[in-house]
């Protein structure tokens, strides 16, 4: 399974500090109203090779 959001960065599991930027804060009306951050996975065109190159981003098709 392929998080696209998380409560934290960890969540996301083990990723290379090359692909850290990826990760971005994720802030919609609960999250601002509440205080409590979340991230996303967020992969433009140009960082398609990088992600893919990702364990944990990448889903498993086995299951």
């Amino acid at each position: 399974m392929v998080r696209l959001i998380a409560k934290t960065k960890k969540d996301f599991g083990p990723f290379s500090d090359d692909a850290r930027h990826l990760i971005k804060p994720f802030i919609g009306s609960s999250e601002f109203i509440n205080g409590k951050p979340r991230y996303c996975l967020w992969v433009e065109d140009e960082d398609l090779d990088l992600a893919h190159s990702q364990k944990s981003f990448v889903a498993d098709s086995k299951g």
